[in-house]
């Protein structure tokens, strides 16, 4: 088994032993279920994770780690690093040890009852517009647009809608049923491998409900004659960087101070206002393909 000669060939190396499942290689070959999902980005993470255990556990064999010595890893990567970084990066390291217990390649869980250690300086702090900076804003998007410059396009249908960048990239004309005020997102951009792709989850192929207003300004763009709806002048789809660019100079220009603000903080801008509008959290989260424990904990921050 390929697990088995590594144990034999790597000294049972604890670092390569929780790559292998990482990237689910185990005593019993590829795991399938993921083996289809699994991205890119995923595997640069678990990779990212690799790295980090190499840096701060080299020497360390499966065979020698305890909770003791995974403690000390855990203080000693937590004092520099934000709670939500730590949290995930003991997550996957648990994920992958506790299959490795389960395929007898460990003899016992070494994480449940270790305390997580994080720099409270540098832990999630949400950024986002009230109500009246969120109007603001939107009426001076409205104000300033040009059809040849979709940013500001982009723009607008996040906050009225709380959708990723990569689902706003990879709207298409089809995805838009202007007679039921609509849109489905059934893929994103990513803008890493310049491609489109499906969402990483079922939920996250959903079909939402706008309003009139948002319906008539996006459909201006369809006199560009793309297929994909926020493609510009240029045949391309405005970037990460350029999008965040034009809202950044949009605050500077109302006076709203928000140095943190990015697209994504469009987002939680749209969490906040349908909660100042009671909007049931179960219903935000299937609007917005979150979690509802995650909700609960972006609500908490807001």
């Amino acid at each position: 088994m390929l697990v088995r000669w590594w144990w034999t060939k790597c000294l049972k190396s604890l670092c390569l032993i929780l790559l292998l499942y990482f990237i689910n290689i185990s005593g019993h070959g590829l795991r399938r279920i993921k083996k289809k999902t699994i991205t890119n980005s995923t595997i640069r993470q678990y990779v990212h994770t690799y790295n980090i255990l190499k840096k701060y556990l080299p020497t360390i064999t499966v065979d020698k780690i305890n909770r003791n010595i995974y403690q000390k890893f855990i203080d000693d990567y937590g004092q520099n690093h934000a709670k939500e970084t730590v949290i995930k990066i003991n997550a996957l390291v648990h994920s992958a040890v506790k299959d490795a217990v389960y395929d007898g390649i460990m003899e016992k869980d070494f994480i449940p009852r270790t305390s997580l250690v994080y720099d409270p300086n540098k832990t999630w702090k949400i950024d986002y517009l009230n109500v009246s900076e969120m109007k603001q804003l939107v009426e001076y998007l409205k104000n300033t647009r040009t059809k040849n410059y979709t940013s500001k396009y982009m723009i607008l249908l996040a906050i009225y809608t709380g959708m990723r960048l990569g689902e706003v990239q990879g709207l298409k004309w089809s995805d838009i049923n202007f007679n039921f005020k609509t849109i489905t997102i059934s893929r994103s951009w990513n803008a890493i491998e310049h491609k489109y792709q499906e969402p990483k989850t079922e939920s996250s192929k959903r079909t939402i409900r706008v309003n009139q207003e948002i319906l008539k300004i996006i459909s201006e763009l369809k006199v560009n004659g793309y297929q994909e709806t926020f493609m510009n002048q240029f045949k391309t789809l405005p970037t990460s960087g350029a999008v965040n660019k034009v809202l950044r100079n949009s605050l500077k220009e109302l006076g709203i101070n928000k140095h943190r603000f990015h697209f994504h903080s469009l987002r939680h801008t749209h969490v906040a206002y349908l909660l100042s509008n009671d909007v049931d959290i179960y219903v935000i989260s299937k609007r917005l393909a979150i979690l509802t424990s995650q909700l609960l904990l972006t609500s908490i921050h807001i």
